[in-house]
């Protein structure tokens, strides 16, 4: 005859927890130490279980697919970018910009997009969905990986004369079309993680990137900023944990530069979250 457990099995966190309660040091920090291991592998399930996306809809599996061929185009189209073959490279700028502008309006909402064929119309409800598939299809590491590469920087110089201009001034770069595409990735980044917590906890870590999203402020016309601003905005935690170099950053770029609206909204972001001030960065 079967045994009942076989059809019925104990509870093991009970048997566990019952454990611990003898008075045998042993069988209680071993049974602790199996408890505490099954706690934190269930703890692990229901966070990856919540991350996977079930792709129900046809429109939401045709948009999977896709986007995963355009990041496919992005990634083999990087390096290129600094290739000498004038014409590779200005195939490559042509491709990764579609690519970029198509990221950008499938989580922006209001915004149409072509997607395997069909038109889509973005709204409030399919942006999130965008957002998690790109996140799932590791979209922002291969944006980041393009933002590292190199790009022209130079002190502003008065016309006329090699003598740098009086008072705060930009820096400026030589590669403008780099510059253009440098800033459309930004906004790209900006709508991946906006109003979206996962995706701006996401992007937390990299603001430190020693060859992107800081290092980047202070050349004119580059908007790093934008990407910035949106990891925090609305983000009481992440404001909170805010590393002070970056507050301080932004301050010597206001010194050095002058007031730039872009820099002090970023600030306005991280001194106020949703109406309310935050003292930690005040």
């Amino acid at each position: 005859m079967a045994s009942q457990d076989i059809f019925n099995p104990p509870n093991i966190v009970q048997i566990l927890l019952k454990c611990c309660n003898f008075n045998y040091p042993r069988l209680a920090s071993t049974a602790f130490a199996l408890f505490h291991r099954h706690m934190t592998q269930k703890a692990a399930l229901i966070k990856r279980c919540k991350e996977v996306q079930v792709l129900v809809y046809p429109e939401v599996a045709r948009m999977y697919y896709d986007v995963h061929v355009d990041i496919s185009e992005l990634r083999r189209q990087n390096k290129w970018l600094a290739s000498d073959d004038d014409g590779s490279k200005a195939n490559a700028f042509l491709k990764i910009t579609a690519v970029l502008n198509k990221l950008r309006g499938l989580t922006t909402v209001g915004s149409s997009v072509s997607v395997a064929g069909h038109t889509m119309v973005m709204d409030a409800e399919t942006v999130p969905k965008s957002q998690a598939i790109l996140r799932n299809l590791n979209a922002h590491s291969y944006i980041i990986a393009l933002l590292r590469g190199s790009i022209d920087r130079r002190k502003k110089a008065a016309e006329g004369s090699g003598d740098e201009e009086d008072g705060p001034q930009l820096d400026i770069t030589a590669e403008p079309e780099k510059r253009d595409l440098y800033n459309l990735a930004y906004s790209a980044l900006a709508s991946f993680c906006t109003g979206n917590d996962t995706n701006q906890r996401l992007l937390f870590p990299l603001l430190k990137d020693s060859a992107c999203f800081l290092f980047h402020m202070g050349i004119e016309g580059l908007n790093a900023a934008v990407a910035i601003t949106a990891i925090f905005k609305g983000n009481v935690k992440l404001s909170e944990k805010v590393d002070e170099g970056v507050i301080t950053c932004v301050f010597e770029l206001l010194t050095r530069h002058g007031k730039q609206a872009r820099w002090l909204h970023l600030l306005a972001s991280l001194v106020v979250v949703d109406g309310k001030p935050n003292k930690r960065n005040q």
